[in-house]
């Protein structure tokens, strides 16, 4: 048996729907309109009142798509999102450790008494200039000029982690490092009447006959 009903669906125009009792099927139009002239067949509601309850299950049916859509999405970009915190926690960090770094280098020791080398200024000179060797292929590539060398003297008054600061040669910045590194131990510099470790830098000239 098939049931057929016509019915004009207020703002929507006319709807033509049917149900069949045997097969279950719906034809003739879409769920929103054919649903409430159904039920309103049934419990002898007016379709207009229903119409509008049917429409409000439609959107809110719309709505969770969205919002598992968007869900989706922010799914997607959540490795994007997870890499700039980590950059941005990298930037804060390296930023903290700069700024520690940058305080340690403004904290300075008073000096008392500062470092000497064995005999003195002129002792230092003469250990210089009777030890330093000017390499020939230097010299043949004229190349003269000065040498800045960086050393650290402990607080037992031992050279160690001399190196070059400003070079002119590489065969000339070698030397010089070399006489460097070779200095006896120098008397070291003391604060609060105890020694402490600091830091040197010398000048070494070459210059050609």
């Amino acid at each position: 048996m098939v049931y057929q009903n016509t019915n004009v669906v207020k703002g929507f125009g006319m709807c033509v729907g049917g149900f069949n009792t045997v097969s279950g099927k719906i034809f003739g139009c879409s769920a929103v309109y054919l649903f409430p002239v159904l039920i309103s067949d049934t419990i002898t509601i007016s379709s207009s009142y229903l119409l509008p309850v049917f429409r409000i299950f439609s959107y809110i049916r719309l709505l969770f798509r969205k919002e598992k859509n968007m869900r989706r999405k922010i799914l997607r970009q959540l490795p994007l999102i997870t890499m700039i915190f980590l950059i941005l926690s990298g930037l804060v960090l390296s930023s903290s450790c700069t700024g520690k770094k940058d305080k340690k280098k403004k904290e300075t020791t008073v000096v008392e008494e500062k470092p000497h080398f064995p005999g003195g200024q002129n002792a230092l000179v003469s250990y210089i200039s009777q030890n330093i060797r000017y390499p020939e292929e230097a010299r043949s590539d004229s190349a003269s000029g000065q040498v800045l060398v960086s050393f650290i003297i402990t607080s037992e008054g031992k050279v160690t982690d001399a190196k070059v600061d400003q070079g002119i040669h590489d065969l000339l910045d070698k030397e010089a490092l070399r006489v460097v590194e070779n200095m006896p131990d120098w008397e070291p510099a003391v604060s609060n009447g105890e020694p402490i470790e600091v830091s040197m830098q010398i000048p070494i000239t070459f210059k050609l006959d």
